[in-house]
């Protein structure tokens, strides 16, 4: 069709001199784009009509959806990939919206003269029309193709399959009578055996083409051909493209709908029953591969039930996305030290319901985690720490951080489930994007944990912090629960970002720990550097505050103590120093220049006789309760 309107173009071109021919060059290309356009999309409905004659197979054979993945193109989506669990892959394009015919040309006005009679308008060109293929299913419970709505019939005038038939067996033959003994005595002739049934027919696959503006369709592999209806309008424009053969697919959380041009509604289950579904294949193969009891290729909800240890398969593993899926793991109570270490493109991830433990490095340097859900309550500690050695040299250095979460650098959220009770140090260090930990409505944690080791001798250059939050630098704000009794040395140090503390009503806080060494020096205060916090409340129930606790928070102007008799402000701590070297007070050194502590009115002279807290008497305010 496309060599056959070059020529005439090209002809007409050629004899015509005194007139400009851009039109007809700007028409010939228009007409090449079109062509090209219904050659697309005769292709994707070739395509469909597979994919359809798939669907019903997969229908008829009891399969599943496991995936639908959208197909773009310049940014829009044109289509769908659809994966099965028997039958493979298949794309679904979507229809388009063609365009009208062309408006006839007005007739030409009389010559000069009498005057001639005016032409008569063009009649509107008309559209062309894409045939619906489709499929319904008979009353025979066999599914048919369809044409335009109607039964598609082959020469015979018989409804032609989407899918084929077994032939049954032939019936086995009867035994031949025995025969007459004759004169000699022999037996009869045995019958002959009955015929093999005949093998059942494949299902036929219509196929489409566009030749010399027509629809042509054929349901014999191409063979021969039966002429439908013109595929471009009047001057040889396409008319309407036409729906796609299937015009919507909808799904839920059970079934995939393929609505279809026709009105025929097709459903797939999305899973079976027993089997669940995974969204990240690499996560699937891993699970098949390790814990697939009965090697039927797929991981049923009570094969994922049975697990009880990740046994390090996917530790590493940098080539998993998504394991919302860990929840069906339900008979795992403890997630090992260094279950998912370092799977650095691990972004998604739900705990199982009986998880109490969450070990040392379970997630560490998962750098590209942003989503942890919680699917139960039952968790009771997630667990971190240092080496057990000591570490020479800055406080800072990476190996020595041990935590569950620690360096996950793309966790902006955390929710934790009432039931946790404790949070050992360094369990969300350096977690630099982490805006909003929030803990449930009844929280039993105890203890936000931290750690300073230090030498006890004074030329040593010997320590390690490491705590529970410490350097996320994007935490915004704390909610402390009221069950929490101690907050540990750096559990917030250098939360850079950190500008509210807030207390629950009733806390029972008591100890809120920190450390000093001079040989470096080392401020390992629970809340160090925190250089944004700008007040802080502190509950009555407050009875030690370590050294450096608040050291350097620069923009603390306010700190209200409410507690009747002063907390011990420990300089020598018996929990990170042997006893034999006395510290230098850096409680609130380095707080705002313009910082003040208000001192309940009727504990001032406490506060100010104690031996520690007069360092700090200078900035004192009295306040009534």
């Amino acid at each position: 069709m496309k060599k056959i309107l070059t020529v005439i173009l090209l002809l007409t071109i050629a004899s015509c001199s005194k007139f400009d021919d851009s039109s007809i060059w700007e028409e010939l290309k228009e007409h090449e784009s079109r062509i090209l356009k219904l050659e697309t999309l005769c292709n994707q409905m070739n395509t469909n009509i597979t994919s359809l004659q798939t669907i019903v197979t997969a229908l008829q054979e009891n399969d599943y959806v496991k995936n639908i993945a959208p197909i773009t193109e310049n940014g829009k989506e044109i289509g769908y990939t659809i994966t099965f669990a028997k039958k493979g892959s298949i794309t679904i394009y979507h229809g388009k919206n063609g365009e009208d015919g062309k408006d006839g040309e007005n007739g030409k006005d009389g010559v000069n003269g009498t005057d001639g009679t005016n032409g008569k308008d063009g009649v509107d060109g008309k559209d062309g029309k894409t045939p619906v293929i489709g499929v319904r299913k008979h009353t025979d419970g066999v599914y048919y193709w369809t044409l335009n709505g109607e039964w598609l019939l082959d020469d015979a005038g018989n409804k032609i399959p989407t899918t084929g038939k077994d032939g049954q067996d032939g019936e086995d033959g009867k035994d031949g009578q025995s025969g007459t003994n004759g004169s000699d005595g022999k037996d009869g002739v045995d019958g002959e055996d009955g015929q093999d049934g005949a093998n059942g027919k494949d299902g036929i696959t219509p196929q489409l083409k566009i030749e010399e503006d027509y629809w042509y369709i054929s349901y014999d592999k191409g063979a021969s051909w039966e002429k439908l209806n013109k595929a471009t309008g009047n001057n040889g424009l396409d008319g309407s493209d036409g729906d796609s053969i299937i015009k919507s697919i909808t799904q839920d959380e059970d079934n995939v709908y393929f609505n279809l041009s026709d009105g025929t509604l097709l459903t797939l289950p999305k899973r079976k029953s027993d089997v669940i579904i995974f969204k990240d294949l690499n996560v699937e193969a891993l699970c098949v591969r390790n814990w697939d009891a009965n090697r039927d290729g797929e991981l049923s909800y009570d094969e994922a039930a049975s697990v009880t240890s990740l046994r390090g398969v996917f530790k590493g593993n940098m080539n998993i996305i998504s394991f919302e899926e860990f929840e069906y793991f339900v008979g795992v109570k403890e997630i090992e030290s260094g279950a998912f270490k370092e799977c650095g493109n691990l972004w998604r991830i739900c705990i199982p319901k009986n998880v109490e433990v969450i070990k040392e490095q379970a997630f560490y340097k998962c750098t590209s985690l942003e989503y942890v859900a919680f699917k139960g309550d039952n968790l009771i500690k997630i667990c971190g720490g240092n080496l057990s050695r000591s570490i020479t040299g800055a406080i800072d250095t990476e190996s020595q951080y041990k935590g569950a979460f620690a360096y996950c650098e793309s966790l902006r959220y955390i929710y934790l489930p009432e039931s946790l009770e404790i949070l050992e140090n360094s369990s969300f260090a350096f977690c630099s994007s982490l805006e909003i930990v929030s803990f449930g409505q009844n929280s039993k944690l105890k203890a936000i944990e931290g750690d300073f080791i230090t030498d006890a001798k004074k030329n040593s250059s010997t320590r390690a912090l490491s705590g529970a939050f410490m350097e996320c630098s994007s935490l915004g704000e704390i909610y402390i629960p009221s069950g929490v009794t101690e907050i540990g040395a750096g559990a917030f140090y250098k939360c850079t970002a950190l500008k509210k503390v807030k207390f629950e009503a009733n806390s029972h806080l008591s100890t809120i720990g920190g450390g000093y060494y001079d040989r470096g020096p080392s401020y390992a205060g629970a809340f160090a550097f925190c250089s944004s916090l700008e007040d802080i409340d502190l509950p009555q129930t407050i009875t030690t505050i370590f050294n450096s606790a608040f050291y350097g928070c620069s923009s603390l102007k306010l700190i209200k103590m409410n507690s009747l008799t002063p907390p011990t402000l420990n300089c020598t701590s018996e929990k990170y120093y042997s006893g034999e070297y006395t510290a230098d007070s850096y409680h609130f050194k380095g707080i705002h220049d313009d910082a003040i502590i208000c001192i309940p009115r009727q504990a001032l002279t406490d506060y100010e006789g104690n031996n520690v807290w007069s360092n700090y008497k200078t900035i004192f305010s009295a306040i009534d309760e």
